[in-house]
């Protein structure tokens, strides 16, 4: 389990930008469950939690921008297989 120490040094040190899914949702636990008696720690609590959110957010969407560009070239190649096909039909139909 995290600490309140081990996110300050994640912060500090930018390693939070590195961290995998699993450790940035344990960060967000501990943003989430850790209570603030001051003002300032309440409000950097806050922030954070927007932050890891956005970098969760950002790992998401380069993860299915890679699944979308493989489904892309399977589309585009698909489709140029039936531009040939059709080609082919036009050209046989005209043969005979």
């Amino acid at each position: 389990m995290l600490t309140w120490e081990n996110l300050n040094d994640a912060f500090a040190s930018g390693s939070v930008r590195t961290a995998p899914d699993s450790e940035l949702l344990e960060y967000l636990q501990v943003c989430s469950t850790i209570a603030m008696h001051n003002d300032r720690l309440d409000a950097l609590s806050i922030n954070r939690t927007i932050t890891l959110n956005a970098l969760l957010t950002e790992n998401f969407l380069r993860r299915e921008s890679r699944a979308t560009g493989k489904l892309t070239w399977v589309v585009i190649i698909l489709a140029v297989l039936n531009v040939v096909g059709i080609g082919v039909q036009i050209w046989l139909s005209l043969r005979y």
